[in-house]
């Protein structure tokens, strides 16, 4: 359960990134990556304190085996929470996206919310 559902202030996925937890069916030829294991970021207590918050947004790569590659932070108000982020989605496991029937490495973008709320 993440905390956007149980309602607690900290870093949550953005509504938009949950949707790609639901599989898609087994007969797709094409398919973007599906998320098997996501990890939302701890809220850094200094930031946290400082009342800083925003969106830190996070693009990488979903190799042919599912694992995240190269992620880069391209969005963040601060580069604490910029860490989080990172260490947040190196944890992360795909089902790897499908092109034609074959594995292929795929982009991906993924945001995620840190509000002292």
């Amino acid at each position: 359960m993440d905390r956007s559902s149980r309602g607690l202030p900290g870093a949550t996925l953005e509504p938009a990134d949950l949707s790609t937890l639901n599989p898609p069916t087994a007969n797709d030829k094409n398919k973007p990556p599906t998320v098997i294991r996501a990890v939302n970021p701890t809220y850094p207590l200094e930031p946290k304190l400082l009342g800083i918050s925003g969106i830190v947004a996070v693009r990488f790569i979903v190799d042919t085996n599912g694992k995240v590659r190269v992620p880069t932070v391209i969005e963040s108000p601060d580069p604490r929470l910029s860490k989080a982020a990172l260490d947040a989605i190196s944890q992360w496991e795909y089902l790897p996206g499908v092109k034609n029937g074959k594995k292929v490495n795929y982009w991906k973008t993924v945001s995620f919310t840190f509000d002292v709320h």
